[in-house]
């Protein structure tokens, strides 16, 4: 192999036929979701294509003294992380779209876009949400309890595409398919997910503390409902004036045909509607009980769904195996 100017390691496959675009990306069979292999990691720690470390991030205490005190604990850390670091220490996986990841022109798309992914820790729990938009855990394969891992939304860097067509992905880690679309739809809703009024939320703060207890009736049942979506004004309220509020909960539909399990539903959302009701500053107009099939996509352009039913994605106890892609949220 040789080292060229820009970074890359030309292979001989490389130089076939005199091809230089981006069709062996393609041949070389990276999809979104595959993981590079170690001699790539490598290569692009060499060329500052991805960082050598990862050092957590922790929040700077206040004063000059207190911004020395951070910044010299991370520079120990980044240090001793250096020491340690192997290329096989973290997966990257690439989260580009296939349709650009292809691509063979490198003009049109120059670059991939991937993220790192660690082991999960023995004591690290999901985040409270489970979809937050920083943070997300997962089981792989998501109906094993073994393998945790997570990921962070700030651990995402662009490379060079042309990397791509001189290796090929690591054959040895594969994560499972739904994984690699909940990964990618968790991404988007950085960037997608409802935004409510400060007021709103400030209003419904205690009922969503209430709610997300263990002790609560939907912490426990909180996987009969698939969604919860709310109609209400995007404006922000003065405090004598209250916020109108209709909400759905969503069932699946095999769920909703099933009497049992469509009344458990109910008792959930009637708990939820007599929270929120409660609080001051919200009055509920409607709360019902839907099937998915009801929901369209004209519903979704005014509708949003509010983050707070993603307490139905959290395992119930600590080693249960987290949710699979079949737990997300439909796309919006």
């Amino acid at each position: 192999m040789q080292r060229l100017e820009n970074g890359r390691v030309r292979t001989d496959l490389d130089m076939r036929d005199g091809i230089d675009d981006g069709s062996l990306v393609a041949e070389n069979g990276w999809r979104q979701g595959s993981v590079l292999p170690p001699s790539l990691v490598t290569a692009l720690i060499e060329d500052h294509q991805i960082p050598a470390t990862i050092v957590p991030r922790a929040e700077s205490k206040k004063g000059w003294l207190g911004r020395l005190v951070t910044a010299l604990k991370q520079a120990k850390t980044r240090s001793h992380n250096a020491a340690l670091l192997e290329p096989t220490s973290d997966w990257w996986m690439v989260i580009s779209q296939d349709c650009d990841l292809v691509q063979t022109d490198w003009v049109k798309e120059p670059y991939v876009e991937l993220i790192r992914i660690r082991h999960a820790k023995d004591d690290e729990h999901p985040p409270k949400w489970l979809t937050s938009p920083r943070d997300l855990q997962f089981s792989d394969p998501p109906d094993k309890k073994t393998h945790r891992f997570a990921c962070s939304i700030h651990d995402r860097v662009q490379i060079d595409r042309k990397y791509l067509s001189d290796f090929r992905p690591d054959a040895n880690r594969a994560i499972d398919r739904e994984n690699v679309r909940r990964i990618c739809l968790w991404v988007a809703r950085r960037y997608v997910r409802a935004a409510f009024p400060d007021a709103f939320n400030e209003r419904v703060e205690a009922a969503v503390d209430s709610l997300t207890k263990k002790s609560s009736e939907l912490y426990k049942q909180s996987d009969l409902l698939s969604g919860i979506y709310l109609l209400v004004t995007e404006a922000e309220l003065g405090p004598d004036e209250d916020y109108k509020v209709v909400v759905w909960g969503t069932m699946r539909a095999p769920d909703f045909e099933k009497p049992d399990r469509r009344e458990l539903a109910q008792r959930i959302l009637d708990l939820l509607e007599s929270s929120l009701g409660s609080c001051d500053g919200i009055e509920i107009d409607e709360c019902v009980l839907v099937s998915e099939q009801d929901l369209t996509i004209d519903h979704l352009r005014v509708w949003k769904r509010w983050d707070f039913d993603v307490l139905s994605l959290r395992p119930k106890r600590k080693n249960d195996p987290l949710p699979s892609v079949e737990d997300l949220p439909p796309d919006q």
